[in-house]
């Protein structure tokens, strides 16, 4: 399933005043509930303070390009999702995912301030640890997956790693 946030959640994501999310999903149907509570995708959230704050256009707070980056990868977990086995759901993962997520990653990184980094790696660890259960990898398959797939050969040859293992340092993901 699709990370979905609360409106406090998002609010501090996006660094929005709490308040002015809270009254933009107002009337906004949750696409799911986490421990009875709403939740909203990303794009569900940015469109509604959109509708909110007047504006017939995306919120230039969010690039138009990453907006469609952010639909792209709702569109793959649900592709992910409803996949008929493991084996497809990998498959899609290597070759749709993982570079949908990379080139969101890169524009994340492109617009963000040094105070925000941190922001854009856990939202890249998230969508990880959200899509890794439906291909029924462990956190270190996914990160050994991840890495093949995005990982340039060149980096290998200059320092000989082939990443069938993932070391200690290896930071862990949610979930």
């Amino acid at each position: 399933m699709t990370k979905l946030f609360s409106a406090f959640g998002a609010a501090g994501s996006l660094e929005k005043d709490r308040q002015t999310v809270r009254r933009a999903l107002r009337g906004v149907a949750p696409d799911g509930h986490e421990n009875g509570q709403p939740r909203w995708r990303l794009t569900t959230i940015l469109r509604a303070l959109d509708r909110h704050l007047g504006r017939s256009e995306p919120s230039p707070s969010v690039p138009m390009h990453l907006a469609t980056l952010y639909s792209e990868l709702d569109r793959l977990y649900d592709k992910v999702n409803a996949t008929k086995t493991v084996a497809a759901a990998g498959e899609i993962m290597r070759l749709e995912f993982f570079p949908m997520l990379v080139e969101t990653t890169r524009g994340m990184f492109a617009i963000a301030d040094d105070d925000r980094f941190i922001y854009v790696i856990e939202h890249e660890r998230t969508q990880l640890a959200v899509c890794r259960k439906a291909c029924g990898w462990s956190i270190d398959q996914m990160m050994a997956e991840y890495n093949k797939a995005t990982r340039p050969a060149e980096l290998d040859e200059i320092d000989g790693d082939d990443d069938e293992e993932i070391g200690d340092d290896a930071m862990p993901l949610p979930g």
